[in-house]
């Protein structure tokens, strides 16, 4: 992306698959004012720099993000140093178990916290423990909409959203996802 010239901060969407790790954070950098990103299979191979230390991003006008990773890659230090203060859509797939969501669950929430963002729609993986989706409604009080593909929700999780949308409407705060 370095080697082009090209108005990269002009981007409002951006979408690849495959994305290979070391060029998120490129994407991040060039282009500032995204308001779409897909990156839908995010493979980790050599990276020159450590994960760890990589700068922190902030996306400032970011509303959907889609992140795809395989089962086996650690996308926490990716989660780490972003801030996505008006993030309102996550759709992120895990390919293999359930557990690589679990594992993620607290850099996702610390994610959230620090974005101060109002998400409202949220995609995970079917294959979610019915207990991490119920924390994920619990936690996050702006959710509207919860999806698991192919999977219904568990009853706790899709009381808990009904009562937010009776209170929505009751205090007419019901507003469209803007994109």
């Amino acid at each position: 992306m370095n080697l082009l010239s090209f108005p990269w901060a002009k981007l409002t969407e951006f979408s690849s698959h495959p994305m290979d790790f070391k060029h998120c954070f490129n994407i991040f950098r060039l282009c500032c004012n995204l308001t779409l990103l897909s990156l839908t299979d995010i493979s980790f191979g050599d990276d020159p720099y450590d994960r760890r230390i990589r700068p922190h991003v902030l996306l400032p006008n970011l509303v959907s993000l889609t992140l795809g990773v395989h089962q086996h890659n650690d996308i926490t230090h990716l989660w780490d140093n972003l801030t996505l203060p008006k993030l309102r859509e996550g759709i992120f797939s895990f390919y293999g178990n359930g557990s690589q969501w679990r594992r993620l669950m607290p850099q996702f929430f610390a994610l959230l916290d620090r974005s101060s963002c109002s998400l409202r729609t949220l995609e995970i993986p079917d294959f979610t423990r019915d207990s991490d989706v119920i924390e994920c409604v619990q936690r996050i009080p702006t959710l509207r909409n919860i999806c698991l593909k192919g999977k219904g929700l568990p009853d706790q999780a899709s009381l808990i959203l009904a009562q937010r949308a009776a209170s929505d409407t009751n205090s007419g705060e019901s507003e469209p996802l803007e994109v």
